[in-house]
């Protein structure tokens, strides 16, 4: 994803080209939002950044800031439990209407609910394979 955007501490304009797998990602960290809100707030944690440290580029900088982001948001979930846990069982409620009629008893929607589990699924953890990726 290219982003052009200010520095606010030199006040240099910047283009930088972030991997898409790391925008994706830290998109999903936010609220749900339209696809240019979501690029103002990328562009507004990358105008905090100013010149890397010697041996240091502003490309790897950004990406770290970024994936530092993505880490925090991941070990806030981890830590509220009671949050994750919440998050799932809406999720779950959410899919009730698409596949169980309102008049369903009990033990009928727990049945279709158990099928969910035939769905074949594939959880990535990326969180440091990204940054390893990326530097190799």
């Amino acid at each position: 994803m290219k982003i052009n955007y200010f520095r606010k501490q030199s006040g240099k304009r910047t283009t930088i080209i972030l991997p898409d797998s790391i925008c994706e990602l830290w998109f999903t960290t936010r609220p749900p939002v339209s696809e240019s809100c979501a690029r103002q707030a990328l562009c507004e944690l990358l105008e905090q950044l100013d010149d890397p440290k010697a041996g240091t580029t502003f490309q790897s900088q950004a990406e770290h800031v970024i994936l530092g982001d993505i880490r925090a948001y991941q070990n806030r979930l981890l830590a509220s439990n009671d949050e994750l846990k919440c998050r799932v069982i809406d999720w779950v409620k959410s899919t009730l209407p698409c596949i169980t009629p309102p008049t369903s008893q009990a033990l009928e929607i727990l049945e279709e609910l158990d099928k969910l589990k035939l769905v074949p699924w594939e959880v990535i953890e990326k969180f440091d394979s990204l940054e390893e990726q990326r530097w190799k």
